[in-house]
């Protein structure tokens, strides 16, 4: 086995179930508004116990409301800077900053939760000083990608590559209806064969898949796909009803969730087992069938804060 522990060349990303409100931050909005507007609940859940099959899984146990992962550090309105700094603080000229996600307050600290499709305010996120905005950034942002930075390197440097499965929720709309949405940036994160193999893995167990147009892949997928370096991301939106109660999805369905988790672990390791022989490489020696027995060593997901 490498040292690293990294037997197969998959990392699970959970970026927005975090449910934790560090006790330094003020948001000005109730911790019940902060949870059911910008969180995937039960994601953890249904991914508990994924690294007892030797899967690594990357949690950011952080809310999301707090400062946002799956944006890029310049993707933030000046106009939560506070007006005594605005002109000290220096915002990076890239394709993020300024884009259609900050405009619809969703950035890297989102300017506003949801409630009923409504947009309400996050007082706590506005008038931030450059101190506040460092603070989230080296406490919390730069900590959990300088993890995944790692983790991807270590699967590169043993397997040659890797595929990340970066897992979402999101509630189901008129125009898409479907169990479960591929995101791979129309083709462009990932290697055709493992954005298929994913599609069908999902299939075979009987869900509606869709990968076009639609949720196509946020930051995550952006910034650390590279496929013809075979550095493949894929980002896994499953729909809500699935595992939870409508119509606002903030409690759990039991019996729906626990048929689904047991579903997913199967979906995962039958994509880990492909990906396992599609990145061989010369310097590969250790190979193992991720439905064997539950590796010993593995006791939890790996979590940054």
């Amino acid at each position: 086995m490498p040292e690293s522990g990294l037997i197969y060349p998959v990392l699970v990303v959970n970026q927005h179930s975090g449910k934790i409100i560090p006790p330094d931050v003020e948001l000005g909005i109730p911790f019940e508004l902060s949870v059911k507007g910008m969180s995937d609940l039960f994601i953890d859940d249904l991914l508990a116990d994924i690294p007892s099959f030797g899967i690594p899984v990357l949690q950011q146990d952080i809310n999301r409301i707090v400062i946002d992962t799956n944006r890029s550090e310049g993707d933030i309105s000046e106009a939560q800077i506070s007006s005594e700094f605005r002109n000290k603080v220096s915002f990076p000229k890239d394709d993020n900053h300024g884009s259609f996600l900050v405009t619809k307050g969703k950035g890297l600290i989102p300017q506003n939760v949801f409630e009923d499709w409504n947009p309400v305010p996050i007082p706590g996120n506005y008038d931030l000083s450059p101190h506040d905005l460092h603070k989230r950034k080296e406490d919390i942002y730069r900590p959990f990608h300088q993890k995944l930075a790692d983790i991807l390197n270590n699967l590169s440097a043993i397997h040659g590559g890797y595929l990340v499965l970066d897992i979402h929720s999101y509630e189901r709309t008129p125009s898409v209806n479907s169990d479960i949405v591929i995101g791979h940036l129309d083709g462009n994160s990932c290697e055709s064969e493992l954005s298929q193999k994913t599609i069908d893995a999902f299939s075979s167990m009987g869900f509606s898949v869709v990968s076009q147009r639609y949720l196509q892949g946020g930051y995550v997928t952006k910034k650390y796909s590279n496929p013809s370096e075979r550095k493949n991301v894929i980002m896994i939106e499953i729909a809500r009803d699935l595992f939870a109660e409508e119509p606002e999805f903030t409690s759990s369905h039991p019996e729906k969730l626990y048929a689904l988790k047991s579903v997913l672990e199967h979906v995962i390791n039958d994509i880990t087992a492909f990906s396992l022989g599609f990145f061989q490489t010369r310097d590969t020696n250790y190979f193992q069938e991720p439905d064997q027995d539950r590796a010993p060593e593995q006791h939890g997901p790996i979590t940054a804060q």
